[in-house]
């Protein structure tokens, strides 16, 4: 049931999603991806108040951490009242990042930080600095840039601390892998959204940006996003004991 439902709302969420970046009315793609992060959310809601679903603290600290996104997610499609992009998208922008920080701390409630988990955080913070300075023209963050810089940290240090959780690999792989991929694919899809939010190129509202490449970046992102969500949604099924 679980499984049939899961597949019915991703595919909602898909054409209700294309259906919002076809009209590119921001109104109607603010209920739209309201719409979207609420089902998610929903269907976490489903899973976790089962009957015979174990309420762990990680389950808990994940359920959370959705919420946030979900409240993120909205908050990042309020831009169509005059003014207020910046402000809307800084509030969504703490919103994500105390939505990972549950489920950091829901990777930490498995499984101990070690010193390889910050590896990756460097790296990516170098990538990130690196691609903003060789390509400064193209990118126009402003005073963004330590919000992001520091978001950016936060988001490579959940993907990065979920690899821990391969120590359940053998009692609930199948968990593992959904949680795993899940954090990750987040991951990816917050760094497609550095283009589409800050080069001028790729972003709806600067005239005469490349329409083109704006639907192949949303729409690709959008499916890397909703399957992170639904994988970390749908990882609440198991349980890592």
């Amino acid at each position: 049931m679980t499984i049939v439902l899961s597949i019915l709302m991703y595919i909602g969420v898909f054409v209700l999603d294309y259906s919002c970046i076809c009209t590119m009315n921001p109104k109607v793609a603010l209920i739209g991806k309201t719409i979207a992060s609420v089902s998610f959310v929903l269907l976490a809601v489903f899973i976790l108040f089962r009957k015979d679903c174990k309420k762990l603290r990680y389950k808990k600290l994940i359920f959370t951490g959705l919420c946030f996104g979900c409240i993120g997610d909205i908050c990042l499609n309020v831009n169509f009242v005059p003014g207020t992009e910046s402000a809307f998208f800084l509030i969504g922008l703490l919103a994500f990042s105390i939505g990972h920080i549950f489920y950091t701390l829901a990777f930490i409630d498995r499984s101990p930080i070690k010193i390889l988990t910050f590896v990756p955080v460097l790296l990516t913070l170098s990538a990130f600095i690196t691609i903003t300075k060789d390509f400064s023209s193209s990118f126009d963050m402003g005073s963004m840039f330590i919000p992001i810089l520091i978001y950016g940290a936060m988001v490579s240090f959940m993907a990065a601390k979920s690899l821990g959780l391969f120590i359940y690999k053998e009692r609930a792989k199948k968990t593992v892998w959904l949680t795993v991929l899940g954090a990750i694919l987040f991951y990816i899809s917050d760094f497609i959204l550095l283009f589409l939010f800050f080069v001028p190129a790729f972003s709806s509202r600067t005239p005469g940006y490349n329409r083109v490449a704006f639907i192949i970046l949303t729409l690709g992102n959008s499916i890397i996003y909703y399957t992170g969500q639904l994988l970390m949604a749908f990882s609440l099924k198991g349980d890592l004991e």
